[in-house]
């Protein structure tokens, strides 16, 4: 009954851990962009943590280094981007950033003229 018990646990475990890689390869592939909300963290650097929306032109307002384009960007190159306009700025020596999306911006489709089913 224990081995069993034992298999059981592993297989739960296992199954949490590609559920954790999943999720982590479907934010490295999301496209940021206009509406979205995401939550910035600077390891080491807790009063540089901010939540943003990302404005409709792409941009996004960081502390110390203003406006920051990440509309197209993947989650990894935004956060490469603002690590580097730290870098650049010499706010910070090395950087390293976490962006988590909070909010993904939905799908909006406008509809003209007459519409039989909605």
């Amino acid at each position: 009954m224990s081995l069993r018990r034992l298999l059981q646990s592993l297989l739960c475990l296992l199954m949490f851990a590609g559920f954790m890689s999943s999720a982590q390869a479907a934010d490295a592939e999301y496209v940021l962009g206009p509406g979205d909300i995401i939550r910035i963290t600077v390891f080491q650097n807790p009063d540089l943590t901010t939540e943003t929306r990302v404005s409709e032109n792409g941009a996004i307002t960081f502390p110390l280094v203003g406006n920051v384009d990440v509309g197209g960007l993947t989650v990894p190159a935004a956060e490469s981007r603002i690590a580097e306009q730290l870098r650049t700025g010499g706010f910070v020596l090395q950087p390293q950033i976490g962006i988590l999306p909070l909010q993904i911006r939905g799908n909006q489709v406008a509809v003209l003229g007459q519409v039989n089913r909605p």
